[in-house]
């Protein structure tokens, strides 16, 4: 995850999720669960921040539910990160 301040004034999120992670489907399923835990967890962000995710080989194997759990550790790391 790679953050920098957004100049527009709420959070985006940008997603890499190369073909070496798997098929367009596991793609496409680990791209749909990032958007779904970034909307639910923009909240958390202290401030507007432009997010880029790039996803890793090893992702395309953990369950949904695992996924969503460690993006929200990281918005929650990342706006402690802010704070100080």
């Amino acid at each position: 995850m790679l953050a920098a301040p957004a100049e527009g004034g709420r959070s985006r999120i940008g997603i890499t999720v190369s073909r070496r992670v798997g098929g367009a489907i596991q793609r496409n399923r680990i791209k749909r669960l990032a958007r779904e835990a970034f909307r639910l967890n923009r909240h958390l962000l202290a401030k507007p921040l432009d997010i880029s995710l790039i996803a890793r080989k090893a992702v395309a194997e953990e369950p949904n539910r695992a996924i969503a759990r460690t993006l929200k550790d990281l918005y929650e790391m990342l706006s402690r990160q802010l704070e100080y």
